[in-house]
């Protein structure tokens, strides 16, 4: 199944419509990207001026804004990571490399502003669920495993949880403070098993990678 790196997370916060920065890029196959904001009508992100291979992204009724995005083959090392807003907001942010993702990175996308802090996600048996909520305070506790929490902006705390999964729902759990609005998906194992992309290369390098000729070798 997909496993995030044990590099840590890279996690900030900003108030306005949108926040540029250079930030280390962990070395993996891909990059999750998760924000939270209130209020905003609209959220995006980008890696290196790349938009995401995969995106989703709910606004809640209130305008609780829940956004997250899988860049495949994400260049390493110290990028431009810009996240935009379509109104001024403020907004907790956070980011972390994944191994053995598929190139079609995820499916099952679902919201919750009902009960978010129990966010049930169909799996797939060799997925890995992964939900990020919206929290009043950095004090979130989950049951499951804590990928990474942003920093408290005004209010605004994005929490990172995932799950393995087992082929029918899982649910993802927070508790300890207010939880307002969370949302998740099913990121999908590598096909064939394997990473799918050569750590820490841009999608237009690897296109360009090809295997060394046998010309010329003896049989």
């Amino acid at each position: 199944m997909p496993s995030f790196v044990a590099t840590p997370a890279v996690t900030w916060a900003f108030a306005g419509t949108s926040n540029s920065a250079s930030r280390e890029i962990p070395s993996a196959d891909a990059v999750y990207l998760a924000v939270t904001a209130f209020p905003t009508t609209s959220l995006s992100a980008t890696i290196a001026g790349n938009s995401p291979t995969e995106s989703y992204s709910v606004i809640a009724g209130d305008s609780t804004a829940a956004y997250f995005g899988v860049w495949i083959g994400a260049a390493s090392g110290s990028q431009t990571v810009v996240v935009t807003s379509a109104d001024s907001t403020s907004a907790s942010c956070g980011l972390r490399g994944v191994d053995d993702i598929d190139s079609d990175p995820f499916d099952g996308t679902v919201s919750d502003e009902a009960s978010p802090g129990d966010l049930d996600i169909a799996t797939s048996s060799d997925g890995l669920a992964v939900g990020i909520c919206n929290a009043a305070a950095s004090s979130v506790t989950t049951s499951d495993t804590e990928v990474f929490e942003g920093p408290d902006q005004s209010g605004v705390v994005t929490h990172c949880a995932s799950a393995p999964g087992t082929g029918g729902t899982v649910q993802i759990n927070w508790s300890g403070t207010i939880i307002y609005f969370a949302i998740g998906a099913n990121l999908r194992h590598a096909a064939g098993g394997g990473s799918t992309a050569a750590h820490g290369v841009s999608k237009s390098d690897q296109q360009a990678i090809v295997q060394p000729s046998m010309a010329g070798f003896a049989a």
